[in-house]
């Protein structure tokens, strides 16, 4: 199984005259999910970033959004800045929410023509949490699909079999549902016919977890003035989504983290207002 490997900057501001070790550890990984909860980073002489590598260990294990605290907690020389906190996410893996297949009993399923309903079963692999709807529904006789077999005679929708479309629901730790597929006699004599089904979609009905949602991203927490420049912007991205929101702002603050003699005037902070968008309140028409 493949290692996951995660990295977080560590900037050095101020002076680096030195070589400098710095340790690093997580808390609170009662699940065993990481290779290493502790190490060191070694910045040399004039160095002024570095990276903290972290290893997930790999599992099959159907999980949610795990979340972890990396902290710097010492240094051999210079000292500890403000912030020295980093938040680690282990995104959802192996299918918490589960996989959907048929049976395999059911792949395929031979049945004499008799007019009868034929039973399917879909199995819900991998993780159970939540509620989920499975779409299905059968594949018409004229319809073509790189998926199906080529050379095998289509039953005929209406004279063979009566089509179906529907959903299933999965609560919360069920496991497999049963659809019904009718199936219709007739006197023609006829060879092996085969109607086709299909899983055509999923919806998550029911979270476990929710995931924060997120209104801006920082490309960096730090803005570079080169010799004449006198400004520059800070890059800062608000980011496009389509969910109904009221009014929201954050503010960005200047640290007093300067370099080359520079030093912070009176004005340290600005407020971003990013104004309500995706109709909150509702668009009306007729």
């Amino acid at each position: 199984m493949q290692v996951f490997v995660f990295f977080t900057q560590v900037v050095r501001t101020h002076g680096a005259l030195s070589q400098v070790v710095l340790h690093w550890t997580i808390v609170c990984d009662l699940t065993k999910d990481l290779i290493s909860t502790d190490g060191n980073v070694t910045f040399e002489v004039g160095q002024a970033r570095a990276n903290i590598t972290v290893q997930v260990s790999p599992d099959e294990v159907p999980e949610l959004d795990k979340v972890f605290s990396v902290s710097i907690v010492n240094v051999s020389s210079g000292r500890l800045g403000n912030h020295t906190n980093a938040t680690l996410t282990i995104l959802a893996n192996d299918d918490p929410y589960g996989v959907f297949i048929f049976s395999e009993r059911n792949r395929p399923i031979k049945v004499e023509e008799e007019t009868k309903n034929i039973s399917l079963t879909i199995m819900r692999r991998g993780g159970l949490l939540g509620a989920v709807m499975v779409t299905y529904r059968t594949i018409g006789d004229d319809e073509m699909s790189p998926f199906l077999p080529p050379d095998v005679v289509r039953a005929i929708e209406g004279k063979d079999y009566i089509p179906v479309t529907g959903y299933v629901v999965f609560a919360a730790n069920e496991s497999e549902a049963t659809i019904s597929l009718p199936i219709l006699d007739d006197d023609d004599p006829e060879r092996s016919e085969s109607v086709f089904v299909e899983l055509s979609g999923i919806v998550l009905i029911e979270k476990v977890q929710e995931r924060p949602r997120e209104d801006y991203s920082v490309a960096s927490s730090d803005v570079v003035l080169l010799e004449g420049e006198t400004s520059k912007a800070v890059p800062i991205y608000i980011i496009n989504d389509i969910n109904p929101e009221v009014e929201e702002s954050f503010y960005v603050q200047l640290l007093n983290q300067t370099t080359g003699g520079a030093l912070l005037g009176s004005l340290t902070r600005a407020i971003i207002i990013i104004e309500a968008s995706d109709d909150p309140f509702g668009s009306f028409g007729k």
